[in-house]
């Protein structure tokens, strides 16, 4: 300005501009991989990976596997036909992951939630994109391609999105699965049949007290196929093939609702209810390795037994083992023995023919077993 009014040409020149330094573009960090030791995760609906390759590695994490929603569950990996507890982990605010999402955390890759955060953090609009974007809002927001071709007054339906259709579509895919748990033996041509997500249950109900003799097991499970529901049930003493009944139900809905009825008919527990409680004269449930047939004898009797149901065996013998030790009248103790017998046989089914499974009422029966 001096320069100008001093008549010097520094006031014809005009400031050269400096061009600002190119801002290098930042990568977002990479999301860091979860780890899954000390969760609990509860599977549901079809998966890909087999149930027990699926719990033998969370396992291998430090993770924990439980079969019903809680609240101390901490994730829910969803497949389709999840059903009811994926309403239930909704409610209970459990982080639910798609069968992808929990493949990438076994690899070691960012967890479900994280995978996502990454994907939308990628699509975010450059800062000189996000200007022109601002700038159309300003004044009217212009249509896309595809709502520019729709009739006036219509919007463009949203797609959603794939973990949320995995997690609750129902299951139409026409290739085969894997399948973890066997349809039972009662059911004729089950090959083509599936069971339904998570709807099986075996249970069992011993009482060898005073003149009782029961030693039974009793199984439901929830069919699909032939574009319909089956409701199976089977029932017997121990060891036997036992009786057996299929019914043909036509909706979803009331498929389930049959099951969690004969469920509570027979257990006094609403289906998926966490911890399971024994009630007197009624059936206590049995968790079996679910790549398991259901046809063994003797402790396999059936099916093969979880780690979890053996260590539950294991804690009855040890109440066992203290009323052996404890003195006290010899008619008090038997009753006890026996309704700790009761309980034993009842969680760790054992074939016994038409006799009633001895009492574990010393030292040398408990240590058989």
């Amino acid at each position: 300005f001096r320069a100008a009014l001093d008549g010097e040409d520094g006031g014809k020149k005009k400031p050269t501009k400096k061009k600002a330094a190119k801002k290098v573009k930042e990568e977002p960090p990479e999301p860091e991989a979860v780890s899954l030791s000390g969760k609990t995760i509860c599977f549901s609906g079809t998966l890909e990976t087999p149930r027990t390759e699926a719990k033998k590695a969370v396992e291998k994490l430090g993770a924990k596997v439980t079969s019903s929603i809680s609240n101390k569950t901490d994730i829910l990996v969803a497949g389709p036909g999840a059903g009811t507890k994926l309403a239930q982990a909704e409610s209970k605010g459990v982080e639910v992951w798609s069968e992808e999402q929990f493949r990438a955390a076994l690899d070691g890759k960012a967890s479900g939630t994280a995978l996502i955060k990454k994907e939308q953090d990628q699509k975010k609009p450059t800062a000189k994109k996000a200007v022109k974007a601002s700038k159309r809002k300003a004044g009217k927001e212009e249509p896309s391609d595809s709502e520019a071709s729709l009739p006036p007054g219509k919007k463009l339906k949203t797609e959603a999105s794939p973990d949320v259709t995995l997690a609750t579509s129902k299951s139409t895919s026409q290739g085969p699965k894997s399948q973890a748990v066997a349809v039972d033996r009662c059911v004729p041509n089950a090959e083509k049949f599936t069971v339904y997500a998570d709807f099986h249950a075996k249970l069992m109900l011993s009482n060898i007290g005073g003149s009782a003799n029961n030693n039974k097991f009793y199984i439901i499970q929830l069919l699909h196929g032939d574009a319909s529901y089956h409701l199976v049930t089977r029932w017997g003493r121990l060891g036997e093939f036992g009786k057996s009944k299929i019914q043909v139900i036509g909706e979803e809905e009331e498929a389930i609702k049959k099951f969690a009825s004969q469920f509570k008919s027979k257990t006094k527990n609403a289906w998926g209810a966490d911890p399971f409680v024994r009630h007197p004269d009624k059936y206590q449930l049995v968790e079996t390795e679910e790549d398991g047939d259901g046809s063994g004898s003797g402790d396999a009797a059936l099916g093969r037994l979880s780690k979890a149901q053996i260590e539950r065996g294991q804690e009855v013998l040890g109440r066992i083992r203290e009323a052996l030790d404890r003195k006290g009248r010899a008619k008090v103790k038997r009753e006890e023995l026996t309704n700790l017998s009761s309980e034993f046989y009842s969680l760790i089914p054992t074939t016994s023919g038409r006799q009633k499974p001895p009492p574990i009422e010393n030292i040398q029966i408990l240590g058989e077993k």
